[in-house]
């Protein structure tokens, strides 16, 4: 057996060495096909804005002079934000950071409190507190199935579930979010 021993020197590097080190397993899960990947949603991310900036900011481009709220350090959506600057040639230093936030929720709630004028986040957020949304990518939720429990009664259950009139109420109330392939398995 192999030991390896490695020095993190940020939080951010430990964030990241154990997403890809939870990927890795999922995807020999997969492969092993133990298990199976089946799409629960997909959801559209992006800037939250204040009503007042709707129309002027378009994309990353445009949030340079802005009050922006950003999520703590080393979090995925954090990660994520620096990572679509960096593509985008905005370097951290050209931004004013407004305030740093544990959830999207407290970083929305920035916005109608007048603390930022930007946070990035789900659509569905956006929508719900009638904030201006201008969407960058697209996320795919899926949900990481065991061959053998996907069988089971208690799954099928929970699809017939998400078959129903019941359950058609609940995802109409989160704009945002498309079902449109729940249930496919890949």
């Amino acid at each position: 057996a192999h030991t390896a021993s490695l020095a993190f020197d940020s939080t951010e590097t430990r964030t990241r060495l154990s997403l890809s080190a939870l990927w890795l397993t999922v995807e020999f899960q997969i492969q092993k096909r133990a298990a199976d990947s089946e799409i629960w949603a997909r959801r559209r991310r992006g800037l939250i804005i204040t009503r007042e900036l709707e129309g002027r900011i378009t994309g990353f481009g445009d949030i340079s002079g802005h009050r922006i709220c950003l999520r703590q350090k080393g979090s995925g959506s954090q990660l994520l934000f620096d990572d679509l600057m960096a593509r985008n040639g905005i370097e951290r230093d050209a931004i004013h950071e407004a305030c740093e936030k544990h959830t999207e929720l407290e970083a929305v709630l920035s916005l109608i409190e007048g603390v930022a004028d930007i946070c990035f986040g789900l659509e569905y957020l956006a929508r719900r507190y009638k904030l201006g949304f201008v969407p960058v990518l697209e996320e795919r939720v899926d949900l990481l199935v065991s061959r053998q429990f996907y069988f089971e009664d208690e799954f099928q259950q929970f699809l017939r579930f998400c078959e129903s009139p019941e359950f058609n109420r609940i995802r109409n109330s989160y704009p945002g979010y498309d079902f449109t392939h729940l249930g496919t398995v890949h």
